[in-house]
C-alpha cells in the first residue's frame, strides 16, 4: 500500500511546488519508504512509497512510458501478474522486474477504459496523456485502495489516496458538509454513502468506478463491476461441488495475498474468520518454509473471557509469534491512540479503538502487510432467508431454523427477534409497512443519549431522516436471477461494506502497514453472491459453508464456535477512563455547541471518568467518545 495524488491545473497555470511538497508531507505516513514527484507540463503527479511486493522495489514512480509520455501514478497489488504479462506480450521477461504502473499502462494501451475488468487485485491508479490532456483514473472492485478528488472547473482537478493530502489545495477558510458531521455522530450513518466527504469540495470516487477528465470537462463516475455479473461457471450443482469450489477460492485468496518479500501479519481475534485466515495463511508459510506468521490479538484479563479463550486454542494449534494487547495492562498504548486523534484523516476511526492498538503494536514490531478477516460476514450474509421459507410455506423449518439462531447467539438472543419480521412480513399488508417505513424515517432521530448526540434542530438542518432513508436504499442487498432460476443476493456493493473497508485502511495508513483482505477477493465475491442461502445460514449457524470447509483446517471448537463476543467496548472504555480528561480538555467547537444536545455538551464537559456516570454502558462511552473525535477534527481543521 502506497500513496498516490495528483495535480491537473485547467487554467494552464503551473503546479507549485508547494502544493507539491504540502500533499506528499500529508502522505508520508502511508508510503515511509519514498517519496517522489513528476511534473508534466501543467500537471504534476506523486507517490509516496511502501514496497510491499518484489516488483514495488525496482519500480520507480510516477512512471512514464518512453514511446508516448504518458504518466501513471498506481497504489495497487496485482494478483493477475503472470496472466496479464502473457496477455499482453511481456512474457518474455522476468514478472518480478515490470512494475504494476508498466502493467496497467499496457493493459490500458490494449483494452481502453475497459482495462480495469482484466485487472485483479486491490488498486487505485491515474494514467495521463499530455498530448491528449486526459488523465483515466480508476478504483479497483471493492475499493480496498481509496480515491479522493477535488475539481473546480477550469480551475483545477487533483486527486490523492487521503483527504487530508487534498485538503491543503482548498480555499480558506475549508467549507464542510455538516451532514457528514451528522453522520458522524448519530448510529449507522457512516455508510451513508459512497461518496461524500466531511469537505463539501472532496468527493471520493466509489469502488468499482472510474473516471475521466477530458481537457477540462470531468466525466460522471462510470460503474464497470457489480459482483452479481459472473456467476459461476461451471454452475454448482450439488452441495459439495458449492463448498468444493468454495474452498478452492477461499485457499486461493488467502495464498496469493501472501506474495511479499517481507513477512507477514495477521489480525487474530477468537472467531471464525480472522482464525480461518491465520490457519491457512500458517499452513502454507509453513509448506513453503518461509518465516512464521505474526499475529495481533486483543485480549482481556477476565479469566471467563470466551474470546481470550478461543485465542489461546488458536496460539496452540498454529505456529505463529503472537503479540497479545490487554487494555487494562495498556494505559500508556491507549493514552498515544488518542494524542494521535487531531491527526486522523476522519473522525470516524478515532472510537477504533481496538483496531488502532493492533496496528500500532504491529508498527512498532516492523510489520508492513497485515492480513485481515473483516467483511466476512457481508460476505456471507442469509440475507432474507428465514422470509424466503416462510414465502415457500416452510414454517416448519423457519421454526427450527430461529430457534438454533437463539441457541447459537446465547442467553441474550430472544425468539421475537427473528419471527417478528416474518409475522409483519405476513399479517400487515404492504402498504401499511411502507408507510409505517416512511413515518419511522420522519420521527429519526431520537433525541435521548442513547441513540443520538444531535440536536432536533440541527437533525432538520441536515435532513436526517432523509440521509436515513438514503442509507436504507444504499446499503441494501442486489438480488438477481439468472435465466435457469438461480438466484444471487450479494451486499458487497453497498456503501456500508465500502466506508468499513476504508475506515480500516486510514488506520493502517496511519501506521504505514498495508491491510490485507482475503474475504475481499473479486472471484471469491463473485461466487459467493451465487452461493445459496441455505449454506449461509443452517442449524443457527451463520457463514455455515464458510465453518464446513474449515473444520478440517481449525479446532472444532473454532470453527464452531457460538456467539460472537467482541472486546471494542473493552478498549474503548479503557481508553476513556485513561484519557478523559485529555479528551475533554478542548473547549466545543462553535459548530458543535449548535449542533449538539445540551445534555450531551454538558457531560462531556465535566466529564473525567466513566464512574461520574450514573449508569455506564457501552452506549455511554460510544457517543462521547464520538463526539470527542468530531471535536478534536473540527478544531485541527480550523
Amino acid at each position: 500500500m502506497s500513496a498516490i495524488a495528483g495535480i491537473v491545473m485547467l487554467d494552464g497555470s503551473a503546479v507549485s511546488a508547494d502544493s507539491i511538497d504540502s500533499m506528499l508531507a500529508r502522505l508520508k505516513h502511508c508510503g515511509p519508504d519514498a517519496q517522489r514527484h513528476a511534473v508534466s507540463e501543467n500537471a504534476a503527479f506523486m507517490q509516496a512509497l511502501l514496497a510491499t511486493t518484489p516488483e514495488a522495489l525496482d519500480e520507480t514512480q510516477p512512471w512514464a512510458d518512453p514511446a508516448t509520455g504518458c504518466v501513471v501514478v498506481c497504489d495497487s497489488r496485482l494478483d493477475n501478474r503472470e496472466a496479464l504479462a502473457g496477455s499482453l506480450g511481456l512474457a518474455n521477461r522476468a514478472i518480478d522486474s515490470i512494475g504494476d504502473a508498466e502493467l496497467i499502462f499496457a493493459a490500458h494501451q490494449k483494452w481502453g477504459n475497459a482495462c480495469v475488468e482484466h485487472l485483479l487485485g486491490d488498486f487505485t491508479f491515474a494514467i495521463w496523456n499530455p498530448h491528449t490532456r486526459q488523465l483515466f483514473c480508476a478504483r479497483d472492485q471493492l475499493g480496498v485502495r481509496p480515491f479522493y478528488f477535488h475539481h473546480i472547473e477550469n480551475r483545477i482537478f487533483a486527486f490523492a489516496t487521503t483527504s487530508h493530502a487534498l485538503s491543503v489545495l482548498l480555499d480558506k477558510p475549508v467549507a464542510l458538509d455538516e451532514g457528514r458531521l451528522a453522520d458522524a455522530m448519530t448510529d449507522q450513518l457512516e455508510g451513508h454513502d459512497c461518496s461524500s466527504t466531511f469537505f463539501r469540495d472532496i468527493k471520493r470516487l466509489p469502488p468499482a468506478h472510474t473516471l475521466v477528465l477530458e481537457r477540462s470537462d470531468l466525466s460522471s463516475p462510470y460503474r464497470y463491476w457489480q459482483p452479481l455479473q459472473n456467476p459461476p461457471s461451471p454452475f454448482p450443482e450439488t452441495e459439495k461441488q458449492w463448498l468444493d469450489q468454495l474452498e478452492a477460492l477461499f485457499v486461493e485468496a488467502v495464498h496469493c495475498r501472501l506474495r511479499s518479500h517481507l513477512p507477514i501479519s495477521a489480525m487474530l481475534s477468537g472467531g471464525l474468520d480472522s482464525s480461518a485466515v491465520v490457519a491457512l495463511a500458517c499452513e502454507k508459510l509453513k509448506q513453503e518454509q518461509k518465516p512464521d506468521l505474526a499475529t495481533f490479538s486483543a485480549v482481556s484479563s477476565d479469566a471467563n473471557c470466551a474470546e481470550t479463550k478461543a485465542i489461546r486454542m488458536m496460539q496452540a494449534a498454529f505456529t505463529a509469534k503472537s503479540t497479545e494487547i490487554d487494555p487494562e495492562k495498556s494505559p500508556d498504548l491507549l493514552k498515544t491512540i488518542a494524542a494521535q486523534w487531531p491527526q486522523l484523516d476522519e473522525p470516524f476511526e478515532a472510537f477504533n479503538t481496538l483496531v488502532h492498538a493492533q496496528y500500532m503494536k504491529a508498527h512498532q514490531a516492523n510489520a508492513r502487510i497485515m492480513l485481515d478477516g473483516i467483511d466476512a460476514d457481508g460476505l456471507l450474509t442469509e440475507a432474507a432467508f428465514l422470509q424466503d421459507l416462510a414465502r415457500s410455506g416452510q414454517w416448519r423449518r423457519v421454526w427450527r431454523e430461529s430457534r438454533a439462531s437463539v441457541r447459537f447467539w446465547g442467553p441474550d438472543a430472544k425468539l421475537g427477534h427473528f419471527l417478528r419480521p416474518l409475522v409483519s412480513e405476513f399479517l400487515i399488508p404492504q402498504p401499511v409497512r411502507r408507510f409505517v417505513r416512511r413515518l419511522r424515517g420522519k420521527l429519526r432521530p431520537p433525541s435521548n443519549l442513547e441513540q443520538s448526540l444531535i440536536s432536533p434542530e440541527f437533525a432538520q438542518q441536515v435532513g436526517l431522516a432523509t440521509r436515513y432513508q438514503t442509507l436504507e436504499g444504499n446499503a441494501a442487498g442486489v438480488r438477481h436471477s439468472n435465466e435457469n432460476g438461480q438466484q444471487a443476493y450479494s451486499v458487497m456493493a453497498g456503501s456500508y461494506s465500502a466506508n468499513a473497508i476504508e475506515r480500516y485502511h486510514r488506520v493502517a495508513s496511519l501506521y504505514g502497514i498495508e491491510p490485507r483482505h482475503p474475504f475481499l477477493d473479486q472471484r471469491l465475491v463473485e461466487f459467493c453472491a451465487w452461493l445459496p442461502l441455505e449454506l449461509r445460514l443452517r442449524d443457527g449457524y451463520p457463514k455455515w459453508a464458510l465453518r464446513q470447509i474449515m473444520s478440517h483446517h481449525l479446532p472444532r471448537e473454532i470453527a464452531w464456535r457460538r456467539g460472537k463476543e467482541h472486546l471494542g467496548w473493552l478498549f474503548n472504555k479503557v481508553l476513556w477512563q485513561q484519557s478523559g480528561t485529555v479528551l475533554t480538555s478542548q473547549s466545543l467547537h462553535p459548530l458543535l455547541q449548535h449542533a449538539v444536545l445540551g445534555t450531551v455538551q454538558t457531560q462531556y464537559r465535566q466529564l473525567n471518568n466513566l464512574e461520574s456516570l450514573k449508569a455506564v454502558n457501552e452506549s455511554h462511552v460510544e457517543h462521547l467518545l464520538k463526539l470527542a473525535a468530531v471535536n478534536f477534527w473540527l478544531n485541527e481543521q480550523t
